[in-house]
């Protein structure tokens, strides 16, 4: 459990951080697999970032800004992938960007 919240941390915390004026998450499972999708209303991810913003050390901040390191997406989705599962980033129709983490769910007996 202490995985999902790390990773429900990184999601929150960058979508508050580019949201305009809204944040949504949404829960859902399909199959045995958790999804968890955090979206917001700002300005969406721009071409290139879609490709390689979970890559290690990618942050639209300028260097000198220096307070984060681009590390959450690249952690969220290396951490997703160990429980048989990964990230998905798109941009919403209306504006903002959504991302979306899946889980493998164990069996409860």
């Amino acid at each position: 459990m202490e995985i999902v919240l790390q990773v429900f941390e990184n999601l929150l915390s960058n979508a508050m951080r580019y949201a305009d004026t809204a944040v949504s998450v949404a829960c859902r499972t399909k199959g045995k697999k958790l999804l968890i999708t955090v979206a917001d209303d700002g300005k969406g991810f721009n071409s290139n970032a879609l490709k390689i913003a979970t890559d290690p050390f990618y942050t639209t901040e300028k260097k000198s800004e220096g307070e984060h390191f681009g590390l959450g997406l690249n952690i969220s989705k290396v951490l997703c992938q160990r429980h048989g599962g990964g990230i998905t980033l798109k941009n919403q129709k209306n504006g903002g960007a959504s991302i979306t983490v899946c889980f493998g769910m164990r069996s409860q007996k």
